[in-house]
């Protein structure tokens, strides 16, 4: 096919407007995915400082990390934090 210098500009402006709105689209569904994860990773540590009682040092911060994608705009653990110090065995 012949194409002038204005049809493969034109093509290749529509080509890069496409890649640059599936590149958005792909960046915000990985946000999304991100902000998820991070509620469920918020959920099951709380749910072994309930189980365990404590929680070790070095996932302690996980815990305290603010979510601002959480529905609210709060995370689970507003307005408590956690510390791998704290104790609430029953022994």
């Amino acid at each position: 096919m012949n194409y002038s210098n204005g049809d493969t500009t034109n093509a290749l402006q529509r080509e890069i407007v496409r890649l640059q709105s599936e590149l958005e689209s792909s960046n915000a569904q990985l946000e999304a995915s991100n902000a998820q994860l991070k509620l469920e990773m918020l959920g099951v540590f709380n749910i072994l400082k309930n189980i365990m009682g404590n929680v070790p040092s070095e996932f302690a911060h996980l815990i305290n990390s603010e979510v601002p994608e959480a529905s609210n705009g709060q995370s689970p653990s507003a307005g408590h934090s956690f510390s791998a110090s704290e104790d609430h065995l029953n022994t």
